[in-house]
């Protein structure tokens, strides 16, 4: 029997593992800031690397998560753990991201 939990943790780093795909592929314009901002703004970043980057580190983040989550499930009698322990995670691991992606210099052109 496999708990619901175990689902919840399949969609999400599914979810994480699409964007990371999409944004791998180039489509940068998915990630927030970036579909509101003009044609001229957007010169100022170098948006092939953070395509890159952003996609390397979502689905790194979405195997990490749900490695996470499924060794809560597995170690622990209280599944919801696993939830809250692998959300906290990715979570923390997003803003890590943000805050990278927004002070580095080497995505500004």
């Amino acid at each position: 029997y496999v708990s619901d939990e175990f689902y919840i943790i399949v969609l999400v780093s599914g979810i994480a593992n699409m964007i990371g795909a999409l944004c791998y592929m180039g489509h940068y314009k998915i990630l927030t800031g970036f579909s509101t901002m003009s044609s001229d703004e957007l010169k100022e970043y170098n948006t092939d690397a953070i395509s890159r980057y952003s996609g390397v580190f979502f689905c790194t983040i979405a195997y990490i998560s749900f490695l996470t989550g499924i060794s809560i499930v597995a170690l622990s009698s209280k599944t919801s753990d696993a939830i809250i322990g692998s959300a906290l995670l990715f979570l923390l691991l997003i803003i890590i991201w943000a805050v990278y992606i927004s002070t580095s210099k080497k995505f500004r052109t």
